[in-house]
């Protein structure tokens, strides 16, 4: 069965999340469907391709429209919603808190919502080596 998630908030980690899925190829049992980011859908393309850090993005061919994200042939729709509820119900979590009160209580409401925890290395049970 595959999970279809969510990236809230494409930042480094939601970038980083992005590259890794597609590192992993087709088999890895998740299913990236959405990206609600806060830039436009060309900037967050470009930013994924072109990482200041891990360099250029190789073996994806990425392109766009107005409201969504093609790589490699897989379309992702790209959303900008300030409002956690709105969200679909599997989500990675963005590293930033809310802005609001509200909007965390908004967050917790939704019994559905699953956020998939990071993993570090040395901390959850990861092994460092």
């Amino acid at each position: 069965m595959t999970l279809r998630v969510a990236i809230n908030g494409f930042g480094r980690i939601g970038r980083n999340f992005m590259r890794c899925w597609l590192s992993r190829g087709a088999n890895t049992g998740i299913e990236v469907v959405g990206i609600n980011g806060s830039g436009d859908t060309n900037t967050n393309a470009h930013l994924l391709k072109y990482d200041s850090m891990l360099g250029p993005l190789r073996g994806a061919e990425i392109s766009t429209t107005s409201d969504t994200i093609v790589i490699n042939g897989k379309t992702i729709k790209t959303f900008y919603d300030r409002n956690p509820a709105n969200l679909a119900p599997c989500v990675v979590p963005r590293s930033a808190p809310p802005a609001t009160r509200s909007s965390s209580t908004a967050r917790r409401s939704r019994p559905s919502t699953t956020a998939i925890p990071p993993t570090c290395p040395g901390r959850n049970g990861a092994s460092i080596w």
